[in-house]
């Protein structure tokens, strides 16, 4: 039709098909595929969520049942329990009612140390002979497998030599549900014949919690539950009603039973599956389900949330996609038909004007509109305009736009140089040198105040296990911290001084509490929790405060003392400000002379080591040398150099060089025919970062041919704090070398059992302070005991820094095992080493008290 002839009609009709064909294509494309999208990230988050819940579940019960091995080879309880079949004792016998009282005195702390609610052990008949709370457990009846069958099931695995897992039952008297664990009792600990059971009892509360934890973060209908192939629900985070009275008598009959059941018959690593479908509540859900293993039992673990919730946003953002391209496709018409109109006339009038132009007539009549006409008389208007006004014209706009466009753009350049002159390009903090033209100008106008340095603690952490990219977003966040506190606060000016350090400064303010508020602002942003790499971390500063003028009156003295009162703050234990004093240079040059000499010591070999012998307390020989590190030409403490020492690598080479003399000392009593006897070496916990340390060590048990079982390796609490997956591999690589692990200092911190349930230790050495606090003031019964459970432990108790006859006379008595201290023997040299091989001290103490007297 004519109609379409037109420009105008050609192009409303193509706008309209622009617009609706794809608004149609792209709806259904986006409802799809965002529905299959959120499918798949759902069953992926659920995946996650129930792989890291089993993986939780599962390491619940490993540590469980390790714990309780440990448990059944203490000779407290097999040793007894032997003794008890053996002479055939009653249950109510004199005898073996003072031994339950004994056991009474450990099991006390094991309960409370693995959250338990009960210990109670049996005959390998099954009859109760020992229970620390058994009102909870047993509240009626002594023989186990004839009143419980379910128990039997118990008994009979434990006499089989397994580990057994009881159903969980509900108890009425603690009204909780609770899980049994029965490991099997030997006649010789790990060997011998089954003699008894050894039952924990503990809350099935651990197990609900892993099951539920961060369930609400999937959904607000999300649910997850243990249930076995019968449908029992083991465990179940569900807040409703729906799965009857309680997860130990509730079934539920779901599409999930189906798969499980497949699971189970033919478990395989690494099997999961996820779903649609209609739950026992009517629910139409998306699940998915993994096999977890309950000790011998398999059940899976099923995550649900309801598909409505999931796709409710999808729905939601099909109708508003439609609803706004719709919307589109109706405005794209309208402007079409408008510039349509916009073109068409003006193209007309360009064609009428451009004839006049090239005709030399600069004024002209009433215009023709024709339909495709004027396209082509345009073109041949512009040529002929071109040839007269091009050379005038064109070049004089030409070169005046080039003009004005060069003067903005150097404008701009020089306000970008300006600001990138005095600001940090990373956080858009000022920088240094914008600081110090600030700081000068204060000092110039003889103002007062306050220049703090503040430095992130562990930023290098960040950097080397995160990268630099996650290490520059911390620093920005940072930056945008401080910028924001400056801006409500006049007298504060922030910059960044370089690396993960930053400078303030605190304007007209002299009085301590006036500045204390200051940095507390700063305290309080910096404190709050980061996001880095998806995770939450917090960040530890320090900072250095110095003021001016008192302090100093030059820019540069002002930023070093306020550097070495941030250096004073990362030594301290406690606070993160140091305001700075004049002590402090001095105290900073007598750390640098130290750390020079023992860099000079560290490559002229300028060391020495002497030892300190452990006494037996019963027989008087020398059992162990402990090795301590001295400077050959410089009279430093070592207390003084080692810590200074710890605080670089320098540390790192100390420790190579004291593991490789000790074990040349032991070869070299070898190679002189003497019995040589084990040296114990301190090791630092920067060691544990020394990548060829352990490849070192056991080349150089080789090749002096020295037996690892003659070299001990002391460590401190501070290398198990963090119980790191590092720390903890690092000692088990020591344990398959076959040296000794001796736990040094304990008493002295945060002194903890739970170390020796997740690292093999041999031997404990309590620290000196510890022993004299206790024995002086009447606490020799809380030292019997704590020697009693590491003996029950199978570890070797060394007493450190015995000086005095009564603590020894005290600890001989408690059947401390080894002494070390002045007592008997200050450290001597290696020539004099010779001597005590041979030596045996008299550990009488009425013949120790003649000789002192």
């Amino acid at each position: 039709m004519r109609v379409f002839h037109s420009l105008r009609s050609k192009l409303l009709v193509i706008s309209l098909c622009i617009s609706l064909i794809p608004t149609i294509i792209v709806g259904s494309l986006l409802y799809h595929y965002g529905k299959r999208a959120l499918k798949e990230r759902t069953y992926e988050t659920l995946g996650a969520y129930a792989s890291s819940a089993r993986s939780k579940i599962e390491e619940f019960f490993y540590w469980r049942e390790y714990n309780s091995q440990i448990l059944a080879n203490m000779p407290l309880f097999y040793e007894n329990v032997h003794e008890y079949v053996e002479n055939g004792w009653e249950f109510d016998s004199d005898e073996w009612q003072r031994r339950i009282t004994e056991m009474d005195k450990v099991v006390g702390l094991i309960i409370e140390t693995y959250d338990l609610n009960s210990i109670f052990i049996t005959d390998a008949q099954g009859i109760l002979i020992y229970d620390a709370n058994p009102s909870i457990e047993i509240p009626e009846g002594l023989d186990l497998y004839a009143l419980s069958p379910d128990f039997a099931r118990n008994i009979d695995g434990a006499l089989a030599g397994r580990q057994v897992w009881d159903r969980q039952r509900y108890s009425m008297i603690s009204e909780s549900i609770n899980l049994i664990l029965t490991t099997p009792l030997f006649s010789n600990g790990e060997t011998g014949k089954v003699i008894g059971t050894l039952n924990l009892s503990m809350g099935q509360a651990g197990i609900d919690r892993l099951v539920s934890r961060g369930i609400e973060e999937i959904g607000r209908t999300a649910n997850a539950y243990l249930i076995d192939r019968d449908g029992i629900i083991r465990s179940n985070t569900y807040r409703g009603d729906s799965f009857g009275n309680g997860p130990l008598v509730s079934k539920i009959e779901t599409s999930a039973l189906t798969v499980l059941s497949d699971l189970l018959d033919s478990p395989k690593d690494g099997v999961i599956k996820s779903k649609e479908y209609v739950d026992s509540t009517g629910r139409y859900v998306l699940g998915h389900v993994e096999v977890c293993t309950l000790g011998e039992d398999l059940v899976g673990l099923v995550v649900e949330v309801e598909a409505s919730e999931i796709f409710g946003s999808i729905y939601l953002l099909f109708r508003y996609v439609v609803l706004i391209l719709v919307v589109i496709s109706l405005i794209i018409s309208l402007v079409s038909v408008f510039f349509s109109n916009i073109i068409t006339k003006p193209i007309s009038k360009l064609q009428k004007w451009a004839q006049a132009l090239a005709a030399g007539q600069y004024s002209f009549g009433g215009l023709v509109f024709d339909e495709y006409k004027e396209i082509a008389d345009l073109s041949t208007s512009f040529s002929k305009m071109a040839q007269e006004i091009e050379c005038r014209e064109e070049e004089l706009r030409s070169g005046f736009e080039q003009l004005a466009a060069s003067s903005e753009e150097i404008s701009r350049l020089n306000e970008e140089l300006e600001h990138q002159a005095y600001h940090d390009a990373l956080t858009n903090l000022p920088n240094r040198r914008s600081f110090l033209e600030v700081l000068e100008q204060e000092l110039a106008q003889k103002h007062q105040g306050v220049v703090a340095l503040l430095d992130l603690n562990n930023f290098k952490e960040i950097n080397d296990t995160l990268g630099h990219v996650y290490g520059d977003q911390l620093l920005a966040e940072v930056g945008w911290r401080l910028a924001a506190v400056s801006q409500d606060e006049e007298s504060l000016f922030v910059a960044r001084y370089g690396g993960d350090e930053f400078l303030v400064l605190i304007k007209g303010i002299v009085d301590e509490d006036e500045i204390g508020e200051k940095l507390a602002l700063i305290e309080n942003v910096l404190d709050a929790p980061y996001i880095v790499h998806s995770s939450f971390s917090k960040i530890n500063f320090r900072m250095g405060v110095t003021k001016y003028p008192q302090d100093a009156g030059d820019t540069y003295d002002l930023i070093t003392c306020a550097d070495i009162a941030m250096y004073k703050a990362k030594e301290a234990e406690a606070g993160k400000i140091v305001f700075y004093d004049k002590t402090m240079q001095s105290e900073l040059q007598f750390k640098k002379r130290i750390r020079e000499t023992l860099e000079r010591a560290v490559s002229n070999e300028a060391f020495y080591l002497v030892y300190q012998p452990q006494i037996n307390s019963s027989t008087g020989e020398v059992d162990c040398f402990e090795a301590l590190l001295r400077l050959e030409e410089w009279d430093i403490s070592p207390n003084h150099f080692i810590p200074i020492a710890e605080e670089s690598s320098i540390i790192i080479d100390i420790g190579r060089w004291v593991t490789k003399q000790a074990i040349k000392q032991i070869a070299r009593w070898k190679n002189e025919g003497y019995q040589p006897k084990m040296i114990s070496i301190n090791l630092s916990s920067k060691q544990i970062n020394d990548p060829g340390y352990l490849t070192f060590l056991k080349n150089e048990l080789e090749k002096q041919g020295v037996e690892p079982e003659l070299l001990e390796i002391e460590i401190t609490e501070s290398v198990l704090l963090t119980k790191s997956k590092k720390s903890t591999k690092f000692l088990e690589k020591l344990k398959e070398i076959g040296v000794s692990i001796a736990l040094d200092d304990f008493g002295s911190g945060y002194s903890s059992i739970n170390y020796f349930t997740f690292i093999n230790i041999d031997k404990v050495k309590i620290e000196r302070s510890f022993i004299k606090n206790f024995l002086d003031h009447q606490g020799i019964e809380t030292v019997g005991n704590l020697i009693r459970l590491f003996h029950g432990m199978g570890l070797i108790v060394v007493a450190e820094g015995i000086e005095e006859i009564e603590h020894f006379e005290k600890l001989k008595e408690k059947s401390c095992n080894l002494i070390q201290g002045y007592l008997f023997c200050k450290p001597v040299a290696v020539d004099e080493t010779t001597e005590l091989l041979k030596h045996k001290f008299d550990t009488d103490t009425n013949k120790l008290r003649r000789i002192q007297n």
